[in-house]
């Protein structure tokens, strides 16, 4: 594979911001299509199912309060006899790196069992359309940096990272089942791979939740305690990808409506190390005068699992993202507007 390293400067993300469409272009394009589907989306009181909420109110959404989706008869229930044309399957049992690492066989076994049915179930109860999420967790953790970022066609060329193998080989299992489903059975079903994804909708309870979430609260936390430092995981040096969760919903929206059957990369081209990162969100927060301390005894992680969304570009070639900045700040602003809630 020959891919080039997309790590940009703050130069070359203002000459992307340039080419990019007015609020109204984008606007106009993203309305565009077919009326909208009959849509049930699962997963869909988490972090990316309240965006959709935002801008797709019209759908069913159902959380596990609605349904146990390990379980098959469950899973049938919510399609069988129903008026629903197209499926979005966000539901999945999520965590961050130590829940990860500490609950493989249980991450396994339950996001199988999740995934197995919802797409099973789909297809008896004759849904035509289907959209699941993956995440680029799944892809290998051995490519050589010149392979980096990483495209669709990468997905099965080795094992996904040792922290996060049980959910990252569940994940895999559903890919291969939509393809079947696709390929052999001319379902319309695909995949969506988002890079990592926070909002302020996000689970920001400390001993679960992801990267992101956590370093807001902490800083919030420090704050409101008049700490001098907060204490992060690892050496700061990994490479993440973090788009803004509504970013992904609207982009769902446009596959929905537009009836777009692809397995794609979505992710921003901001690619930053978990030390640079911190730093952005230090600033969002009107926190720059808190000391970060790194625990380099904890995990750091994946080093880098960059991907490149330039099949979604061809797709949609105006599709925006929020820069990480003003992402955070949002997030940050949200929290301390509802902090009592």
């Amino acid at each position: 594979m020959a891919s080039k390293n997309l790590i940009l400067s703050p130069e070359e993300l203002s000459d992307i911001k340039a080419w990019l469409p007015s609020q109204e272009q984008a606007d106009a394009i993203f309305n565009e299509g077919k009326p909208m589907r009959k849509v049930l989306v699962t997963g869909g009181t988490g972090l990316v199912g309240r965006h959709l909420q935002e801008i797709m109110p019209d759908a069913t959404y159902v959380s596990s309060k609605d349904a146990d989706l390990t379980d098959y008869d469950s899973a049938w229930g919510l399609f069988h006899g129903k008026d629903i044309d197209t499926v979005v399957h966000l539901a999945a049992r999520v965590g961050g790196i130590q829940a990860n690492i500490d609950n493989q066989v249980q991450f396994y076994e339950d996001n199988i069992r999740i995934n197995t049915n919802v797409v099973s179930a789909a297809r008896e109860c004759a849904i035509p359309n289907l959209i699941a999420m993956l995440s680029t967790c799944i892809y290998p953790n051995d490519f050589c940096e010149d392979q980096y970022p990483i495209n669709e066609l990468d997905l099965e060329e080795g094992p996904p990272a040792e922290s996060n193998y049980g959910y990252g080989v569940a994940k895999r299992a559903m890919y291969s089942h939509i393809k079947l489903c696709r390929e052999k059975l001319r379902f319309n079903y695909s995949c969506l791979i988002p890079c990592n994804l926070y909002g302020k909708y996000d689970n920001f309870d400390l001993q679960t939740c992801h990267y992101v979430p956590a370093l807001l609260k902490r800083i919030i936390q420090a704050k409101q305690q008049g700490l001098k430092k907060i204490v992060l995981w690892g050496t700061g040096e990994p490479l993440r990808q973090f788009m803004y969760a509504g970013d992904l919903a609207k982009f769902i929206k446009i596959c929905v409506s537009h009836e777009i059957c692809q397995d794609l990369n979505v992710a921003t081209p901001e690619i930053k190390s978990i030390r640079e990162i911190a730093e952005i969100a230090l600033k969002a927060c009107d926190a720059q005068d808190l000391e970060i301390e790194w625990d380099t005894s904890k995990p750091d992680g994946q080093f880098r699992k960059d991907v490149t969304a330039r099949q979604l570009e061809v797709v949609f070639p105006s599709m925006m993202y929020e820069l990480l900045e003003y992402g955070l700040r949002d997030v940050y602003m949200y929290l301390m507007e509802n902090e009592n809630d």
